[in-house]
């Protein structure tokens, strides 16, 4: 019941991509070339951005990846679909709600701004420890699938902290994401009561739930994956590293 590591990971993660363009393209309610909706399509392209890396390139770049049981690949299209359509249609409304607010802005404020910028510094880490692990493995001269190749002890970056900063980093990647949309739909508030319902969501919206999903989700992999390394490595490995956090856990 066993699938392929990189055919496995592409398959479950496209959903997204897909379907949160195709919700925002049916919720949208056509292009306009004025300045606020930009702000939200400006949300697309970092959305299809990171699954770009996620889904394809980094898979195709990656030498092996270890055969996943078929349910991981099924569960997570589940969630990417869900996860893909929500988002895709909240943003579309927040595009739609740009277009229509009696007090529309042609600038970003300093919240949408300072949540582009975590995402984008969110990303660069993500794809920088990304890529020392992938050095790792195919720089490795033992043979194809044995555990020296795929396990070793990765140095340089926030790797001198913590076992997982790719997880850390996507996670700042979403939360700045998450605060850009939440500045975004402040700015919009009276446009959004009606006919979306938006206007008091708070904190729960798609991109938030998004947050809270991926924390709950991936810390009990990262204390597992930290434990892990500390039991096959034991003393070569670095004893001030934490799990996930910097000198937390």
């Amino acid at each position: 019941m066993n699938v392929d590591g990189r055919l496995g990971w592409m398959i479950m993660e496209l959903p997204s991509p897909i379907m949160f363009c195709l919700a925002f393209w049916a919720r949208m309610e056509g292009l306009d070339s004025s300045g606020p909706p930009k702000q939200a399509l400006f949300l697309v392209v970092l959305y299809v951005v990171h699954y770009l890396n996620r889904a394809v390139i980094s898979p195709l770049r990656t030498a092996s990846r270890s055969p996943s049981h078929i349910i991981i690949p099924i569960v997570s299209i589940l969630f990417n679909v869900l996860n893909g359509s929500l988002i895709g249609t909240y943003i579309a409304a927040l595009y739609n709600a740009s277009r229509t607010s009696p007090t529309p802005s042609s600038y970003p404020g300093p919240a949408f701004l300072g949540g582009i910028l975590l995402f984008v510094a969110g990303f660069a880490s993500n794809v920088w420890h990304d890529e020392v692990l992938l050095k790792l493995r195919n720089n490795s001269h033992n043979g194809p699938g044995s555990s020296e190749e795929r396990y070793k002890i990765p140095y340089g970056g926030l790797y001198r902290f913590i076992s997982f900063p790719n997880y850390l980093s996507e996670w700042l990647e979403w939360i700045g994401y998450a605060v850009a949309a939440t500045s975004l739909a402040s700015s919009v508030r009276q446009s959004l009561v009606e006919p979306y319902g938006l206007g008091k969501a708070g904190w729960y919206t798609p991109p938030w739930m998004f947050v809270a999903a991926e924390i709950a989700a991936m810390l009990p992999r990262a204390v597992r994956g930290h434990q892990w390394y500390r039991g096959r490595f034991g003393e070569a490995y670095p004893s001030r590293r934490k799990a996930v956090f910097p000198f937390l856990l």
